[in-house]
């Protein structure tokens, strides 16, 4: 009587992924099991004999929303909403703006990066104040959230000047349903809101607070006239002209690092790094320490 041999054609017994456990066939006819992990989907299709794997992006883990202001508005002395805003980018649905009141509202809960800038025209010839501040409603009635605020100073040449002011970066934990809104207001000579010359931009940082503890963000100061650094001033954006920037060395703390950036056409001319002064052409940036008595460059 002749022997029969079952001979099986070539095929894997072992699936090996480095650092974990094979898995390896308990029999000739095994069954290999595909387990889709979170936000990935597994389809089969038994008639062209193929697997499709899917990876889906967690929008809840970073989220971006901006909106871009939409027409002038006439400031006052007095704070005043910005309104007529128009949404630019909102891909994921986190964020409801209502473009009429300038009222932003959390539709998922946690933390978030707001950032917001406004450009005005001046209108009279002599030097006027922009200010700039955000509002929260966190359930109780808008209050000022802190750490807001930015003033910036301009001047009239007898042709136009503008004035603008800016906040970046700032931490914001929110609820479902809170809400946030800019205002603005000047100090002297009228003013008017340029359209599209005011931002508003949001991205999620995370859900708890440890979530966002290896996420540094800085503080961007943007000027365009002489300055004078505030302590909590991080990065000094200098948009545009020729003017002096000075670092002080009144109130400042050991070991704090700034950093001064010339991104306009003028030369920056930085004061008091290595007791001298520090010039800056197009593009060009410096940072330096402060090593308790004065600005070292780095």
């Amino acid at each position: 009587m002749a022997a029969f041999t079952n001979v099986l054609p070539d095929g894997f017994s072992t699936f090996s992924v480095s650092g974990q456990s094979d898995v390896v066939a308990d029999k000739d006819e095994d069954t290999l099991n595909l387990v889709a992990g979170t936000n990935v989907t597994i389809t089969t299709d038994d008639a062209t004999d193929s697997i499709t794997i899917d990876a889906e992006i967690d929008s809840s883990t970073q989220t971006f929303f901006q909106a871009l202001k939409d027409g002038n508005q006439t400031t006052t002395t007095t704070m005043a909403d910005l309104t007529g805003w128009t949404v630019n980018a909102n891909p994921s649905g986190d964020y409801s703006l209502n473009t009429s009141t300038g009222e932003l509202t959390f539709n998922e809960a946690g933390y978030y990066s707001i950032s917001y800038s406004i450009l005005a025209d001046q209108s009279g010839n002599n030097r006027q104040e922009l200010q700039v501040q955000l509002l929260a409603d966190t359930g109780s009635g808008y209050n000022l959230v802190a750490g807001s605020v930015d003033k910036q100073y301009a001047t009239r040449n007898n042709t136009q000047d503008e004035g603008s002011a800016q906040v970046s970066n700032l931490v914001f934990q929110a609820a479902v349903g809170d809400k946030v809104k800019v205002q603005v207001a000047h100090v002297g000579v009228s003013g008017v809101i340029g359209t599209d010359d005011a931002k508003l931009s949001v991205f999620s940082l995370g859900t708890t607070a440890s979530e966002i503890a290896n996420k540094r963000l800085y503080k961007v100061t943007s000027i365009d006239s002489a300055y004078t650094m505030d302590r909590t001033d991080e990065i000094i954006e200098c948009t545009a002209n020729s003017f002096t920037v000075t670092l002080s060395t009144s109130n400042m703390s050991t070991g704090q690092v700034v950093t001064v950036v010339n991104c306009g056409i003028g030369t920056i001319a930085v004061q008091n790094i290595n007791g001298v002064s520090r010039n800056l052409i197009e593009e060009e940036s410096v940072s330096a320490f402060f090593n308790g008595t004065s600005w070292k460059e780095i």
